[in-house]
């Protein structure tokens, strides 16, 4: 999610900078607004992924030796049986497919009753994320399958007297760019309800590989060619300095080193695919009068009797 959220600026941004009036002043004030939007998405992923870890247990095994021991106590005489699925990790959310939010308010609201409202808070803050995240990245996309309509219209028009009589032809152009983005969205929004695992899934390793490459490739060659002919005469603004042009020669080497890597993830996943576990506990009581707090006492010391059965 950080990716789409931090690389997805460079599709948002030809959108934005259209609007801008093509003035030194202008271009500064919004590149110092796309800085500051950026590295304020930065500190608020930081905080978040912070505060998740240090509240929501990361696997399973660390789930089950906590207090908030998921499963059912089984009493007799002899011993206890405890069935520990680990619903309340990041492991057994990942299991099904679920953001770390779910864990989240439920552990909020199981051990911290009182700060229910904190978990209503996230759930609202989530939704107004995820609405105004789908405007804006679907807004880019829709100005990006318009400029392909526009440019395939002017393909076909080989002369002036062409374009003028497409020029008549809006309402084609509008039913074309209409269309084509409707059907987009429609593609993505079917996806995501009938499989919002596999959803996920693209949003992590598609979404990813496609960006960084983006970035990492045709961004890194267009800055190149910008400073050669036939676009080196135009007239800029507000120039990139000689000192910051140079560092564009990082983006191929960060950018590439996500891709390779989201390669070899996706390919590791395929191979060797995960195998989230439930713990089978089996507590020995000395006696019927074992209380269900001695027990829940009891369950991080004999851990070391934990037999672990895969999920099938």
């Amino acid at each position: 999610m950080g990716t789409v959220a931090l690389g997805g600026v460079c599709n948002t941004m030809p959108y934005t900078f259209e609007k801008v009036p093509f003035k030194k002043k202008p271009i500064f004030n919004y590149r110092l607004a796309v800085q500051l939007g950026l590295w304020t998405c930065v500190l608020l992923n930081i905080l978040w992924c912070w505060a998740v870890l240090d509240i929501v247990p990361q696997t399973i095994e660390m789930a089950c030796s906590s207090r908030t021991i998921s499963g059912q106590l089984y009493l007799n005489s002899t011993s206890v049986t405890d069935v520990c699925r680990g619903e309340l990790s990041l492991e057994g959310a990942a299991s099904k497919g679920e953001i770390s939010t779910i864990p989240l308010t439920k552990l909020l609201q199981l051990d911290h009753p009182n700060f229910t409202w904190v978990a209503v808070l996230i759930e609202v803050f989530i939704v107004v994320s995820i609405s105004v995240s789908y405007l804006t990245i679907g807004t880019a996309l829709h100005h990006t399958l318009s400029g392909i309509v526009v440019s395939f219209n002017m393909r076909k028009s080989a002369s002036t007297m062409s374009r003028i009589k497409n020029k008549k032809k809006f309402p084609k152009e509008w039913l074309a760019k209409t269309g084509l983005s409707m059907a987009a969205f429609t593609i993505v929004f079917v996806v995501a309800m009938l499989d919002p695992e596999g959803f996920v899934d693209i949003l992590e390793k598609l979404v990813s590989f496609t960006l960084n490459t983006e970035v990492g490739v045709f961004i890194f060659l267009m800055l190149i060619f910008a400073r050669k002919e036939p676009f080196k005469h135009l007239e800029i603004p507000l120039p990139v300095s000689k000192c910051l042009y140079r560092l564009i020669y990082l983006l191929p080497l960060f950018f590439n080193f996500a891709v390779f890597y989201d390669i070899y993830s996706t390919i590791a996943d395929i191979v060797n695919p995960r195998q989230y576990p439930s713990i089978l506990i089996n507590i020995s009581l000395p006696g019927i009068n074992t209380t269900g707090s001695d027990i829940l006492s009891n369950v991080t010391g004999n851990l070391s009797t934990t037999t672990v059965a895969h999920h099938t």
